[in-house]
């Protein structure tokens, strides 16, 4: 059967016109910022966006009870020794609704969407940290203006005090939201702010720990703190440079 297609005839190319145009298009290319930068301010706005409810419950609960803490209580309690361990108390719970935020992203397979995102998962919870740093921080200020007229102790030793626990419920909090995954960790998580709580009031069993004679050692126990949050923060951040092979389900 006799071939019936048309044959189409060949297109004479200009090499050195298709070169010329070439070059021409990539000049334009390189002369265009194509990098979108976005200000802190924006990415902070941004993302405050897509914290959930439950974030804001919880730091709201907080806020409350600090200011009950504060008022209604606080004008039963007399004395330093007494209204110092609930605040130190309560200080050791403020960090439970930012990590709560963070696990969300340690379910099925979060992660990977995250990270797929404009931002990656490390820029996402930086601004999340630094957000929620900037509210306990507000809350930390509260508290600690709130008892300097109660208690006969200086800013710095208050500081100290205050500090203290809230720091080391953080390096509990972060470990468990860096070790090995675990199917209940909100329990997990809730019911180690029973424990950091209990453990925050065990300086009231201590009165003279309050003493300006201990106050080198809270300087110590704060560095140290530091030191171990850091260190915990940069585990976790570095495993998400890696991959994550310790964090995502796949």
């Amino acid at each position: 059967m006799a071939d019936t297609k048309i044959p189409v005839p060949p297109i004479p190319v200009n090499r050195e016109k298709k070169e010329a145009s070439l070059k021409t298009v990539r000049a334009e290319i390189d002369a265009l910022d194509l990098k979108r930068q976005i200000s802190m301010p924006r990415l902070l706005l941004d993302q405050i966006h897509y914290i959930s409810l439950e974030y804001w419950i919880i730091q709201s609960f907080f806020l409350i009870a600090a200011v009950v803490l504060l008022t209604c209580f606080g004008s039963l309690i007399k004395g330093s020794e007494n209204i110092l361990p609930p605040v130190c108390a309560l200080s050791s719970g403020l960090g439970l609704a930012a990590v709560l935020e963070l696990a969300k992203s340690r379910s099925c397979r979060m992660a990977e969407l995250e990270q797929s995102c404009c931002f990656n998962l490390g820029q996402i919870w930086a601004v999340k940290l630094v957000f929620s740093a900037g509210v306990n921080l507000c809350i930390l200020t509260l508290l600690l203006f709130g008892i300097r007229d109660q208690a006969g102790y200086s800013i710095f030793a208050l500081c100290l005090y205050l500090l203290v626990p809230f720091i080391f419920s953080h390096v509990c909090y972060f470990f468990l939201l860096s070790a090995r995954r675990l199917s209940s960790q909100k329990m997990i998580l809730s019911g180690t702010l029973l424990l950091v709580f209990l453990f925050s009031l065990f300086p009231a069993a201590f009165p003279k720990a309050y003493q300006s004679l201990y106050l080198p050692l809270w300087a110590m126990a704060l560095a140290v703190g530091i030191v171990i949050l850091a260190i915990e923060l940069h585990r976790l951040f570095y495993s998400l440079t890696t991959g994550g092979k310790e964090f995502c389900w796949n």
